[in-house]
């Protein structure tokens, strides 16, 4: 059986990922103790495929891209590849948390994961953390990503499986001059509505607002702000999943 494999941030990872995160507890107990199937999950069912779904909450790009370069071995001729890339502005910082074991407590080093909206005030400095958010604001940084798929294409082409990406960075992807932003690697790049400025701060950026046009909404929407998450609801993965198969299907 083929696989299809998810790489990302949370909007990959989805909300079964980790169950201690308030907001989808939350939204579990509103939904009497349930939580509805993710996109990547009904798109392997639809498509009969085999899921590997690497995709983790606070992802930055790089851990992403590293993420794929150590679970790369596993892609076979005829899998599915599908990476969402995430705001530019998150990178990762050495931390120290401590390890316990039956000889003591250790301070080891591990990868903290960073954004503007993220409490990191005992890892990192808050001006240091300023100034990196600052200069990642180059354009430097989005061709960088742009770097990363040229050799995940060149494997995708030597192995013979089919890869596809979309992002949730305005900037990422949908600033594209639309000669480039209309490949066949961009999935639904023909359905992407046009960046709007007054939307883009907003979670999810353009492709959000492209899902909810064919009227997919987040938990907040869904659960008329009962529950605060921006995350895809029930009918926003149902929307991404039909709107991601429709296309594959067409275009492999």
């Amino acid at each position: 059986m083929a696989t299809l494999f998810g790489f990302g941030d949370s909007f990959t990872g989805g909300h079964f990922q980790d169950i201690t995160f308030k907001p989808y507890q939350q939204w579990k107990e509103y939904r009497g103790g349930n939580l509805p199937p993710t996109w990547i999950n009904l798109l392997g069912q639809k498509l009969n495929m085999a899921v590997l779904n690497y995709g983790h909450g606070g992802n930055s790009n790089l851990e992403t891209f590293e993420t794929i370069c150590k679970n790369c071995n596993q892609f076979k001729n005829g899998d599915i590849v599908i990476i969402n890339w995430t705001e530019i502005h998150r990178f990762r910082w050495v931390a120290l948390g401590n390890y316990r074991s039956a000889e003591g407590i250790y301070d080891v080093p591990y990868w903290r994961r960073i954004s503007i909206a993220s409490d990191d005030s005992e890892e990192i400095k808050k001006q240091t953390k300023i100034d990196i958010i600052e200069n990642r604001s180059s354009i430097l940084y989005v061709e960088e990503i742009y770097n990363y798929e040229k050799i995940i294409d060149q494997l995708a082409k030597s192995v013979g499986f089919n890869v596809f990406y979309w992002s949730g960075d305005s900037d990422i992807i949908y600033t594209l001059p639309l000669d480039q932003l209309h490949q066949k690697k961009y999935i639904i790049n023909d359905l992407i509505i046009e960046r709007d400025p007054l939307f883009f701060d907003d979670v999810g950026g353009t492709f959000l607002k492209t899902i909810r046009k064919y009227g997919g909404m987040i938990v907040k929407e869904e659960t008329n702000g009962n529950c605060t998450d921006t995350h895809l609801g029930e009918s926003g993965h149902r929307v991404q999943f039909e709107l991601f198969y429709n296309y594959i299907i067409k275009n492999i």
